[in-house]
């Protein structure tokens, strides 16, 4: 899509769980919920998007994802089941990185 002068691309890193409470603060769960199902742990799923903003002269990576630092009781504790995998979905776009 473009914004301005700005082309914006959004690619995903995959999801993370986090509790619904935490995400929500002083909203009753009755509200939210409707919008984020918790499971049974609490947890909503929530998306990490990352974005790729270009212009005429710049290129820059937005990037929200876990990557491949966490140890498994980490990837247990936020919910991510599947490995990484913004490098692929940039491979796989037909720009990519390059102009």
């Amino acid at each position: 899509m473009r914004i301005g002068r700005f082309d914006v691309q959004i690619f995903s890193d995959g999801v993370f769980r986090l509790d619904g409470g935490a995400m929500f603060g002083i909203v009753p769960k009755v509200l939210w919920e409707r919008q984020k199902k918790a499971d049974d742990r609490n947890r909503v799923t929530m998306d990490m998007n990352c974005l790729l903003i270009r212009d005429a002269d710049h290129v820059v990576l937005v990037e929200t994802g876990a990557g491949p630092k966490l140890t498994d009781k980490q990837k247990q504790n936020f919910g991510i089941e599947d490995p990484p995998r913004l490098l692929d979905e940039l491979r796989r776009s037909a720009c990519g990185l390059r102009r």
